[in-house]
């Protein structure tokens, strides 16, 4: 079985290609989500069989976490391929993620907060080897962590 996971939340974009939950391909590219996603899935679909999409639903980039979220939640519709998401945090370790400005997102305690980086160490994203399909929950709508704001 083919699955594809997407890590969208920061530069560069990051996909992996699953078969039977192993890491079977890896695809890097440093240009905008919003230029290449459409390619790299088309691309993805016309090589395999997919029966299921992932993806890091945040924090982090807001577009492209957007952008990524309403994509793979068409095709989903269309193909009738299911989708999941799962907290970015688990792809780097727990690290910090880059918001904006000098701001990070941080994740205490399962609760997301933004403070200025300090002396955290920032890990980068990457594949899990095997992905767990346990860490994923159907259909998670993008995590929008909008408090600088306020």
């Amino acid at each position: 079985m083919i699955e594809v996971f997407i890590l969208s939340i920061s530069k560069p974009l990051i996909v992996g290609v699953y078969k039977d939950k192993k890491l079977l391909k890896t695809i890097i590219k440093e240009q905008n989500t919003s230029d290449i996603l459409a390619d790299v899935i088309d691309d993805l679909l016309k090589q395999f069989n997919i029966r299921a999409f992932y993806y890091a639903n945040g924090p982090g980039s807001y577009l492209s976490i957007k952008l990524v979220y309403v994509f793979l939640s068409t095709i989903s519709i269309i193909k009738k391929i299911p989708f999941f998401g799962a907290n970015g945090f688990c792809f780097n370790d727990n690290s910090p993620i880059k918001a904006i400005g000098n701001k990070y997102f941080f994740n205490k305690s399962d609760k997301i907060i933004l403070d200025d980086l300090k002396d955290a160490k920032i890990q980068d994203f990457y594949l899990p080897k095997t992905l767990k399909s346990e860490i994923f929950k159907p259909n998670l709508a993008p995590l929008y962590e909008l408090d600088y704001l306020n």
